[in-house]
């Protein structure tokens, strides 16, 4: 056996015709029987260092990027991912995302992974980005961000993501914990939630803007900090005193007067909302289970798409 014969039986045991989680598993497998039968050859220790180069750029290359639009076979391979990365769902006209010195363009309707480090760039189209359960970031047409941090220890997760231009939404149907960190930055403040729907937005180096359509948030701009209820919204600009307004002709959602059998589980799924949103915009509401007919509910309205 020699440095030739490994990187040949390497080379033959990966070669695939399009990147997916397969490709992914058989590179590992592949590595695996490699080490096996040179498991006792010293004088080639240093060819399989060598090949280490090789094996992290076929991972890089063939796990980065997921091919649709069968939605079941996305989700299985994504996950065969060994790095930390955010689903991200292209929703119309592609979009670009950046890796280093390397651009990939990404057709509508397709599925990719992005990682720390990544840039996106949504040009035309949108794209919804889900860095995990119940939280998902929506990029406007025209938003140009950076992943800082997608990671998860123990538990407790940590989202970080930089906008570089543009507007991105947020939403967080599930309350996360104390330890779990969702952090969305731009040039002047950083915004921080824990189960909310927010707009952050950078207009410009020195200009940011801010809404809350459900929750609080908190916001940091230098030294000053503000926490941004529902119906607020604010402009951050450099040198300037944080200032919160409300929202122009914000609605929060409509009135509904409980039926016999009513139930938040049965009300959660006739008006498609989670059942964290409905019990958190209803306080008053001590046992979901036990409703009385004619009290009377709020049914939470998004307000993102009314916002300008």
């Amino acid at each position: 056996m020699n440095e030739e014969f490994l990187r040949s039986t390497f080379v033959k045991q990966t070669r695939v015709e399009t990147p997916s989680g397969r490709t992914l598993a058989a590179a590992r497998e592949a590595m695996r029987s490699v080490l096996r039968e040179s498991r006792e050859i010293n004088p080639i220790f240093g060819a399989l260092q060598g090949m280490m180069g090789d094996f992290n750029r076929v991972i890089t290359r063939f796990g980065d990027f997921v091919q649709g639009p069968q939605a079941e076979l996305e989700e299985t391979d994504i996950k065969l991912s060994p790095f930390s990365y955010a689903k991200a769902r292209i929703l119309g006209a592609g979009a670009l995302i950046r890796r280093g010195k390397i651009e990939y363009r990404v057709s509508e309707g397709l599925l990719a992974a992005t990682h720390v480090g990544d840039e996106i760039i949504t040009e035309q189209g949108r794209l919804a980005l889900t860095p995990f359960a119940n939280q998902d970031v929506l990029l406007e047409p025209g938003a140009h961000t950076k992943l800082e941090a997608v990671a998860s220890n123990q538990g407790h997760t940590q989202f970080d993501m930089r906008i570089l231009l543009g507007r991105a939404i947020s939403s967080i149907t599930k309350a996360l914990h104390n330890d779990d960190v969702f952090l969305i930055r731009t040039p002047v403040a950083n915004v921080q939630a824990h189960g909310t729907e927010f707009i952050a937005e950078t207009i410009s180096p020195t200009d940011s803007y801010f809404a809350v359509t459900e929750g609080v948030v908190a916001i940091k701009m230098g030294e000053q900090e503000i926490s941004l209820p529902a119906g607020m919204e604010l402009k951050a600009v450099e040198g300037t005193t944080l200032e919160a307004q409300s929202i122009p002709d914000f609605n929060p959602g409509e009135i509904y007067l409980v039926k016999t059998g009513d139930s938040f589980a049965s009300l959660a799924q006739q008006f498609n909302i989670s059942l964290y949103r409905l019990s958190k915009v209803n306080p008053h509401i001590t046992d979901p289970n036990l409703l009385t007919t004619g009290t009377m509910l709020l049914i939470p309205k998004s307000q993102i798409n009314s916002i300008v």
